[in-house]
């Protein structure tokens, strides 16, 4: 009797060191952001919510995805992910395979790219890992408040309001060079491709800039400044 005690406090107490804190270092954990003057005319249109997630253990663990959209969320309202295995088509709110972060393995891409079917709206909804050996078991998530030309959407901070018609692109269509104007300065820009995969990432960027490695189609132009998404365009390459 003794013995099996022990063995059950054993089992236990390896099992809360395991998982009493997350196996994740996920930057960033939360997304509040507010687009306003967002063109939505296509159902192609939508906004990336670009996360990294780091291995905090000493061995690899296999995990599983799920979506949960809120109650606020208009019906239009899907989410498209892209992991490191693929990108997956919007509507696909269950990781269809499991993903397994290896030892030591850094930034491997989490993105949410929400796509609004040409409606405007608020919409909370989090991305939840689950162990894969036990789905019920939830590691950890990622939490995302979004609205999207809607003035009427209370979000936690102003201070995330993104107003994209700050920022222009010409030409546009683009054949080789792009010019960037805005009153604000972006210590990055992120090219993706109309499946929400990242393209092109350019550091410290200049206000002209050299697409001509970029393969014909539409991209999205992601601005981002101390790690936060300022602003957003779309850009088509010829």
């Amino acid at each position: 009797m003794k013995k099996l005690l022990v063995i059950t406090v054993c089992f236990l107490l390896g099992f809360f060191s395991l998982y009493g804190q997350s196996p994740f270092e996920i930057t960033p954990k939360s997304f509040d952001n507010d687009y306003q003057g967002l063109d939505i005319s296509s159902n192609t249109d939508y906004v990336a919510h670009d996360s990294y997630l780091a291995n905090n253990t000493d061995s690899a663990f296999t995990y599983l995805w799920e979506v949960k959209m809120g109650t606020s969320c208009p019906e239009e309202y899907k989410v498209g992910i892209s992991d490191i295995n693929q990108s997956y088509i919007p509507g696909v709110h269950q990781s269809p395979q499991e993903t397994t972060l290896g030892v030591d393995q850094t930034n491997s891409p989490f993105n949410a790219n929400l796509y609004p079917f040409q409606t405007a709206g608020c919409c909370d909804f989090v991305a939840y890992f689950l162990d894969a050996n036990d789905p019920s078991i939830i590691l950890d998530s990622i939490n995302y408040k979004i609205s999207i030309n809607d003035e009427n959407c209370l979000l936690s901070s102003s201070k995330n309001q993104t107003k994209l018609s700050e920022v222009k692109i010409s030409p546009n269509p683009v054949q080789d060079q792009i010019n960037i104007s805005s009153l604000e300065h972006f210590d990055e820009i992120r090219i993706s491709n109309s499946a929400g995969l990242v393209q092109k990432i350019i550091k410290s960027p200049n206000r002209i800039e050299n697409l001509t490695e970029l393969q014909a189609g539409i991209y999205f132009l992601h601005f981002y400044l101390k790690n936060k998404l300022v602003g957003l365009n779309r850009m088509v390459k010829i």
